[in-house]
Protein backbone atom coordinates (compact mmCIF):
# COMPACT_ATOMS: atom_id res chain seq x y z
CA UNK A 1 0.00 0.00 0.00
CA UNK A 2 1.40 3.56 -0.29
CA UNK A 3 2.06 5.84 2.54
CA UNK A 4 1.62 9.14 2.92
CA UNK A 5 4.71 11.41 3.55
CA UNK A 6 5.25 14.45 5.86
CA UNK A 7 8.23 16.37 4.33
CA UNK A 8 11.43 17.72 6.50
CA UNK A 9 11.26 21.68 6.67
CA UNK A 10 14.15 23.65 6.05
CA UNK A 11 14.23 27.03 6.99
CA UNK A 12 17.31 28.42 5.01
CA UNK A 13 18.26 32.50 5.05
CA UNK A 14 17.51 32.63 0.95
CA UNK A 15 13.84 30.89 1.17
CA UNK A 16 10.95 32.36 -0.03
CA UNK A 17 8.50 33.40 2.97
CA UNK A 18 5.42 32.67 1.20
CA UNK A 19 5.37 29.76 -1.78
CA UNK A 20 6.21 26.46 -0.03
CA UNK A 21 3.89 27.97 3.22
CA UNK A 22 0.85 28.37 0.99
CA UNK A 23 1.44 24.91 -1.15
CA UNK A 24 1.25 23.10 1.78
CA UNK A 25 0.15 24.92 3.46
CA UNK A 26 2.54 24.87 6.63
CA UNK A 27 2.14 27.02 9.39
CA UNK A 28 4.89 29.54 9.41
CA UNK A 29 6.49 32.35 12.10
CA UNK A 30 5.07 35.92 10.21
CA UNK A 31 8.08 36.70 7.73
CA UNK A 32 10.24 33.51 8.63
CA UNK A 33 11.92 31.96 5.06
CA UNK A 34 11.13 28.11 4.11
CA UNK A 35 13.98 27.60 1.78
CA UNK A 36 12.95 23.43 1.28
CA UNK A 37 11.11 20.49 1.85
CA UNK A 38 12.97 17.40 1.17
CA UNK A 39 10.97 14.07 0.70
CA UNK A 40 13.05 11.12 1.14
CA UNK A 41 15.55 8.92 3.77
CA UNK A 42 18.84 11.40 4.10
CA UNK A 43 19.60 11.33 7.47
CA UNK A 44 20.00 15.20 7.90
CA UNK A 45 16.32 15.13 7.53
CA UNK A 46 14.48 12.27 6.39
CA UNK A 47 10.73 13.24 6.08
CA UNK A 48 7.89 11.12 8.17
CA UNK A 49 6.31 8.13 7.08
CA UNK A 50 2.28 8.25 8.47
CA UNK A 51 1.46 4.80 8.98
CA UNK A 52 -1.78 2.98 11.00
CA UNK A 53 0.79 2.35 13.81
CA UNK A 54 1.81 6.06 13.82
CA UNK A 55 4.50 8.21 12.16
CA UNK A 56 7.85 6.99 11.72
CA UNK A 57 11.35 8.61 10.20
CA UNK A 58 11.66 7.33 6.58
CA UNK A 59 14.91 5.89 7.02
CA UNK A 60 14.15 4.09 10.01
CA UNK A 61 10.53 2.75 8.18
CA UNK A 62 12.17 1.37 5.41
CA UNK A 63 15.11 -0.27 7.38
CA UNK A 64 12.32 -1.96 9.35
CA UNK A 65 10.25 -2.66 5.79
CA UNK A 66 13.33 -4.07 3.94
CA UNK A 67 11.05 -5.72 1.76
CA UNK A 68 9.34 -2.06 0.58
CA UNK A 69 13.09 -1.01 -1.49
CA UNK A 70 14.91 -3.58 -4.19
CA UNK A 71 17.40 -6.54 -2.36
CA UNK A 72 20.55 -4.48 -3.62
CA UNK A 73 19.49 -1.30 -2.77
CA UNK A 74 22.26 0.27 -1.46
CA UNK A 75 22.38 0.96 3.01
CA UNK A 76 18.46 0.58 2.73
CA UNK A 77 17.88 3.84 1.79
CA UNK A 78 16.40 5.02 -1.55
CA UNK A 79 19.17 6.48 -4.07
CA UNK A 80 17.39 9.88 -4.77
CA UNK A 81 16.06 12.61 -2.64
CA UNK A 82 13.34 14.80 -3.84
CA UNK A 83 13.09 18.40 -2.83
CA UNK A 84 10.21 21.73 -3.19
CA UNK A 85 12.85 24.29 -3.08
CA UNK A 86 11.87 28.36 -3.00
CA UNK A 87 14.69 31.00 -3.49
CA UNK A 88 13.92 34.41 -2.50
CA UNK A 89 17.37 35.23 -2.35
CA UNK A 90 20.23 33.87 -4.56
CA UNK A 91 22.44 30.41 -3.29
CA UNK A 92 25.69 30.08 -3.28
CA UNK A 93 28.11 29.94 -6.14
CA UNK A 94 28.83 26.32 -5.91
CA UNK A 95 29.48 22.99 -7.31
CA UNK A 96 29.20 19.51 -6.61
CA UNK A 97 31.76 16.83 -5.98
CA UNK A 98 31.80 13.81 -7.57
CA UNK A 99 31.80 9.96 -6.28
CA UNK A 100 35.50 9.70 -5.34
CA UNK A 101 36.23 13.00 -3.93
CA UNK A 102 33.32 13.08 -2.04
CA UNK A 103 33.74 9.14 -0.81
CA UNK A 104 37.58 10.34 0.36
CA UNK A 105 35.88 13.89 1.26
CA UNK A 106 33.93 12.41 3.86
CA UNK A 107 36.02 10.04 5.27
CA UNK A 108 39.11 12.30 5.69
CA UNK A 109 36.74 15.15 7.79
CA UNK A 110 35.56 11.58 9.36
CA UNK A 111 38.96 10.88 10.91
CA UNK A 112 39.32 14.86 11.63
CA UNK A 113 36.80 14.45 14.09
CA UNK A 114 34.55 17.33 12.24
CA UNK A 115 31.39 17.09 13.38
CA UNK A 116 28.23 16.70 10.86
CA UNK A 117 26.91 20.34 11.94
CA UNK A 118 30.90 21.88 12.05
CA UNK A 119 30.09 25.29 9.84
CA UNK A 120 33.63 24.10 7.64
CA UNK A 121 32.48 20.68 6.95
CA UNK A 122 32.26 20.52 3.57
CA UNK A 123 31.29 16.22 2.94
CA UNK A 124 27.98 15.59 4.62
CA UNK A 125 27.63 12.35 2.91
CA UNK A 126 29.86 9.86 1.01
CA UNK A 127 27.83 10.54 -1.84
CA UNK A 128 27.89 12.51 -5.15
CA UNK A 129 25.16 15.00 -6.20
CA UNK A 130 24.06 15.26 -9.54
CA UNK A 131 20.67 16.69 -9.41
CA UNK A 132 18.02 18.01 -11.91
CA UNK A 133 15.99 21.35 -11.16
CA UNK A 134 12.49 21.27 -12.61
CA UNK A 135 10.66 25.60 -12.56
CA UNK A 136 7.45 25.55 -11.12
CA UNK A 137 7.56 29.42 -11.60
CA UNK A 138 10.07 31.37 -13.48
CA UNK A 139 12.88 30.60 -12.35
CA UNK A 140 16.56 32.55 -12.89
CA UNK A 141 19.56 30.47 -12.76
CA UNK A 142 23.41 30.37 -13.89
CA UNK A 143 25.38 27.29 -15.14
CA UNK A 144 28.49 26.54 -16.32
CA UNK A 145 31.07 28.38 -18.15
CA UNK A 146 29.94 30.34 -20.97
CA UNK A 147 32.11 30.13 -24.91
CA UNK A 148 35.56 31.48 -24.10
CA UNK A 149 34.82 33.85 -27.12
CA UNK A 150 31.56 35.14 -25.21
CA UNK A 151 33.31 35.96 -21.69
CA UNK A 152 36.12 37.72 -23.50
CA UNK A 153 33.42 39.73 -25.63
CA UNK A 154 31.21 40.67 -22.50
CA UNK A 155 34.25 41.58 -20.83
CA UNK A 156 35.72 43.79 -23.95
CA UNK A 157 32.44 45.62 -24.21
CA UNK A 158 31.94 46.35 -20.64
CA UNK A 159 35.07 48.07 -20.57
CA UNK A 160 36.91 46.03 -17.69
CA UNK A 161 39.66 44.09 -19.05
CA UNK A 162 42.61 46.28 -17.43
CA UNK A 163 40.28 45.49 -13.53
CA UNK A 164 42.18 42.01 -13.39
CA UNK A 165 45.96 41.19 -14.94
CA UNK A 166 44.73 37.66 -15.68
CA UNK A 167 42.52 38.82 -18.42
CA UNK A 168 44.93 39.52 -21.27
CA UNK A 169 46.62 35.99 -20.63
CA UNK A 170 43.02 34.47 -20.94
CA UNK A 171 42.08 36.45 -24.10
CA UNK A 172 45.14 35.91 -25.99
CA UNK A 173 45.24 32.09 -24.85
CA UNK A 174 41.92 30.92 -24.08
CA UNK A 175 42.13 27.55 -22.27
CA UNK A 176 41.00 25.69 -19.13
CA UNK A 177 44.02 27.16 -17.15
CA UNK A 178 43.95 30.55 -18.21
CA UNK A 179 40.07 30.67 -17.50
CA UNK A 180 41.07 28.86 -14.17
CA UNK A 181 43.18 31.64 -13.52
CA UNK A 182 41.02 34.09 -14.68
CA UNK A 183 38.55 32.95 -12.12
CA UNK A 184 40.60 32.87 -9.26
CA UNK A 185 41.72 35.92 -9.69
CA UNK A 186 37.83 37.27 -9.95
CA UNK A 187 37.08 35.41 -6.26
CA UNK A 188 39.84 37.36 -4.81
CA UNK A 189 39.05 40.78 -6.10
CA UNK A 190 39.77 43.76 -3.73
CA UNK A 191 36.88 45.86 -2.97
CA UNK A 192 38.13 48.91 -5.16
CA UNK A 193 38.05 46.26 -8.24
CA UNK A 194 34.64 45.52 -7.57
CA UNK A 195 33.44 49.40 -6.82
CA UNK A 196 35.44 49.88 -10.76
CA UNK A 197 33.16 46.97 -12.25
CA UNK A 198 29.98 48.21 -10.71
CA UNK A 199 30.76 51.69 -12.18
CA UNK A 200 31.67 50.25 -15.05
CA UNK A 201 27.85 48.38 -15.38
CA UNK A 202 26.27 51.46 -14.68
CA UNK A 203 28.14 53.72 -16.97
CA UNK A 204 27.38 51.31 -20.22
CA UNK A 205 23.96 49.88 -19.33
CA UNK A 206 21.76 51.55 -22.33
CA UNK A 207 24.14 49.98 -25.32
CA UNK A 208 24.24 46.88 -24.72
CA UNK A 209 22.34 43.72 -25.89
CA UNK A 210 19.15 42.29 -24.33
CA UNK A 211 20.68 38.80 -23.37
CA UNK A 212 24.10 40.94 -21.81
CA UNK A 213 22.05 43.58 -20.07
CA UNK A 214 19.65 40.56 -18.53
CA UNK A 215 23.57 39.54 -17.13
CA UNK A 216 24.30 42.80 -15.82
CA UNK A 217 21.16 42.89 -14.14
CA UNK A 218 22.25 39.57 -12.34
CA UNK A 219 25.10 40.96 -11.28
CA UNK A 220 23.52 44.19 -9.52
CA UNK A 221 20.91 41.72 -8.17
CA UNK A 222 23.59 39.51 -6.64
CA UNK A 223 25.10 42.78 -5.32
CA UNK A 224 22.02 43.70 -3.69
CA UNK A 225 22.15 40.63 -1.48
CA UNK A 226 26.12 40.04 -1.05
CA UNK A 227 27.99 43.80 -1.81
CA UNK A 228 31.19 43.78 -2.90
CA UNK A 229 31.20 39.83 -2.82
CA UNK A 230 33.33 38.77 -5.79
CA UNK A 231 30.82 36.43 -6.85
CA UNK A 232 29.06 39.22 -7.91
CA UNK A 233 31.21 38.93 -11.28
CA UNK A 234 30.48 35.62 -11.99
CA UNK A 235 27.40 35.82 -14.35
CA UNK A 236 29.60 37.29 -17.05
CA UNK A 237 31.59 33.86 -17.30
CA UNK A 238 28.57 31.64 -16.61
CA UNK A 239 25.59 31.30 -18.36
CA UNK A 240 22.45 32.98 -17.17
CA UNK A 241 18.87 31.86 -18.15
CA UNK A 242 15.22 31.70 -17.01
CA UNK A 243 13.72 28.38 -17.10
CA UNK A 244 10.05 28.66 -17.27
CA UNK A 245 7.89 26.50 -15.75
CA UNK A 246 8.10 22.58 -16.67
CA UNK A 247 11.37 23.13 -18.18
CA UNK A 248 14.48 21.47 -16.50
CA UNK A 249 18.00 21.72 -16.11
CA UNK A 250 20.49 18.73 -15.27
CA UNK A 251 23.80 19.67 -13.19
CA UNK A 252 26.60 17.09 -12.68
CA UNK A 253 29.14 17.20 -10.48
CA UNK A 254 31.82 19.51 -11.12
CA UNK A 255 29.35 22.43 -12.87
CA UNK A 256 29.71 26.05 -11.13
CA UNK A 257 26.12 27.02 -10.53
CA UNK A 258 23.70 28.76 -8.60
CA UNK A 259 20.00 29.31 -8.31
CA UNK A 260 18.96 32.72 -8.23
CA UNK A 261 15.20 33.39 -7.62
CA UNK A 262 11.89 31.16 -8.13
CA UNK A 263 10.35 28.01 -7.02
CA UNK A 264 10.61 24.20 -8.58
CA UNK A 265 11.19 20.98 -8.37
CA UNK A 266 14.45 19.53 -7.38
CA UNK A 267 15.61 15.81 -7.59
CA UNK A 268 19.10 14.50 -6.82
CA UNK A 269 21.44 11.65 -5.38
CA UNK A 270 20.76 11.19 -2.08
CA UNK A 271 23.69 13.52 -1.08
CA UNK A 272 24.18 17.01 0.78
CA UNK A 273 27.45 17.49 -0.50
CA UNK A 274 27.92 21.46 -1.19
CA UNK A 275 31.60 23.09 -2.04
CA UNK A 276 30.98 26.78 -1.79
CA UNK A 277 32.73 29.35 -3.26
CA UNK A 278 31.01 32.84 -2.64
CA UNK A 279 27.49 34.94 -2.32
CA UNK A 280 27.34 33.44 1.09
CA UNK A 281 27.87 34.02 4.46
CA UNK A 282 28.42 30.14 5.08
CA UNK A 283 31.59 28.32 5.02
CA UNK A 284 33.63 29.50 1.24
CA UNK A 285 36.47 26.22 0.55
CA UNK A 286 37.63 27.56 -3.00
CA UNK A 287 40.65 25.51 -2.66
CA UNK A 288 38.22 22.12 -3.03
CA UNK A 289 35.84 24.32 -5.20
CA UNK A 290 38.81 24.87 -7.43
CA UNK A 291 40.13 21.53 -7.63
CA UNK A 292 36.25 20.19 -8.63
CA UNK A 293 34.99 22.84 -11.17
CA UNK A 294 35.48 22.34 -14.66
CA UNK A 295 36.65 25.00 -16.30
CA UNK A 296 35.28 24.45 -19.55
CA UNK A 297 32.69 25.19 -21.88
CA UNK A 298 29.59 24.05 -20.82
CA UNK A 299 26.23 24.48 -22.79
CA UNK A 300 23.25 23.75 -20.36
CA UNK A 301 20.71 21.88 -22.04
CA UNK A 302 17.20 23.02 -21.04
CA UNK A 303 15.13 19.77 -21.02
CA UNK A 304 11.07 20.36 -21.64
CA UNK A 305 9.06 17.21 -22.81
CA UNK A 306 5.48 18.15 -24.56
CA UNK A 307 3.11 17.65 -21.24
CA UNK A 308 -0.39 15.80 -22.96
CA UNK A 309 -3.07 14.29 -20.28
CA UNK A 310 -2.73 11.03 -18.76
CA UNK A 311 0.77 10.46 -20.14
CA UNK A 312 3.98 10.88 -18.19
CA UNK A 313 6.74 12.27 -19.49
CA UNK A 314 10.17 11.75 -18.77
CA UNK A 315 13.06 14.42 -17.58
CA UNK A 316 16.07 11.75 -18.91
CA UNK A 317 19.33 12.54 -17.33
CA UNK A 318 22.95 10.51 -17.64
CA UNK A 319 22.25 10.23 -13.66
CA UNK A 320 22.01 6.42 -12.89
CA UNK A 321 20.30 7.00 -8.93
CA UNK A 322 17.03 9.04 -10.53
CA UNK A 323 14.29 9.84 -12.83
CA UNK A 324 11.96 12.67 -12.50
CA UNK A 325 8.73 12.22 -14.37
CA UNK A 326 5.73 14.79 -14.73
CA UNK A 327 1.70 14.12 -15.05
CA UNK A 328 -1.45 15.68 -15.67
CA UNK A 329 -4.00 13.38 -14.46
CA UNK A 330 -7.43 13.68 -15.64
CA UNK A 331 -9.58 11.29 -14.44
CA UNK A 332 -8.36 7.74 -13.64
CA UNK A 333 -4.65 6.28 -14.98
CA UNK A 334 -2.93 2.87 -13.59
CA UNK A 335 0.00 3.90 -11.82
CA UNK A 336 3.00 1.36 -12.26
CA UNK A 337 6.26 1.60 -10.22
CA UNK A 338 7.38 -0.89 -12.13
CA UNK A 339 9.17 -2.86 -9.21
CA UNK A 340 10.89 0.55 -8.71
CA UNK A 341 10.54 2.57 -5.06
CA UNK A 342 8.42 5.60 -5.84
CA UNK A 343 7.30 9.52 -4.69
CA UNK A 344 4.77 10.75 -6.00
CA UNK A 345 4.36 14.36 -5.11
CA UNK A 346 0.60 16.38 -6.02
CA UNK A 347 1.76 20.45 -7.25
CA UNK A 348 -1.64 21.11 -8.55
CA UNK A 349 -5.08 19.55 -7.62
CA UNK A 350 -5.79 16.15 -5.62
CA UNK A 351 -6.00 12.47 -6.35
CA UNK A 352 -7.33 9.24 -4.42
CA UNK A 353 -5.58 6.33 -4.89
CA UNK A 354 -7.57 2.51 -5.28
CA UNK A 355 -6.63 1.78 -1.68
CA UNK A 356 -8.11 5.50 -0.49
CA UNK A 357 -5.33 7.78 0.19
CA UNK A 358 -5.83 11.00 -0.61
CA UNK A 359 -3.16 13.54 -1.98
CA UNK A 360 -3.42 17.30 -1.92
CA UNK A 361 -1.69 19.83 -3.30
CA UNK A 362 1.85 19.88 -1.41
CA UNK A 363 1.23 16.17 -0.21
CA UNK A 364 3.53 13.50 -1.32
CA UNK A 365 3.51 9.25 -0.91
CA UNK A 366 5.85 7.01 -1.07
CA UNK A 367 4.99 3.86 -2.97
CA UNK A 368 6.71 0.30 -2.43
CA UNK A 369 8.85 -1.63 -4.82
CA UNK A 370 6.46 -4.61 -3.93
CA UNK A 371 3.21 -2.68 -4.96
CA UNK A 372 1.33 -3.60 -7.76
CA UNK A 373 -0.05 -1.59 -10.13
CA UNK A 374 -2.98 0.25 -8.94
CA UNK A 375 -5.44 3.20 -10.26
CA UNK A 376 -4.93 6.58 -9.02
CA UNK A 377 -7.83 9.50 -9.79
CA UNK A 378 -8.46 12.98 -9.63
CA UNK A 379 -7.70 16.00 -11.35
CA UNK A 380 -3.83 16.97 -10.86
CA UNK A 381 -0.51 18.21 -12.20
CA UNK A 382 2.01 15.42 -10.28
CA UNK A 383 6.14 14.63 -10.35
CA UNK A 384 6.70 11.26 -10.01
CA UNK A 385 10.47 10.55 -8.66
CA UNK A 386 11.87 7.00 -9.36
CA UNK A 387 14.92 5.16 -10.24
CA UNK A 388 15.87 5.06 -14.22
CA UNK A 389 15.50 0.87 -13.86
CA UNK A 390 14.78 -1.29 -11.17
CA UNK A 391 17.41 -1.41 -8.77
Amino acid sequence: MPYLLKPALQNYSWGDTKYIQELIGAQQETGKPLAEIWFGTHPKAPSTVITEKGEMPMDKFVQNNQEYLPKNMQENSLPFLLKILAAAEPLSLQVHPDKETALSGFYKEELANLPLNDPKRCFKDPNHKPELLCALTPFIAMCGFRPYEEIIRNFQILGITKLWQNFSSFANLPSKKTLRDLFSQILNSERNQLQDFLHCLESIQPELSPKLKFTCQICKHLNEFYPYDSGIVSPLLLNTFTLQPGQAVYIDAGILHSYIQGAGIEIMANSDNVIRGGLTPKYVDREILFALTRFETYLPQLIHPHLKANEPVSYTTPAEEFILKRLLLDGTLTLDNEHKPMLVLCVKGSLTTESGLSLARGQAMFIPVNERPSQISGSAEIFIATTPTPL
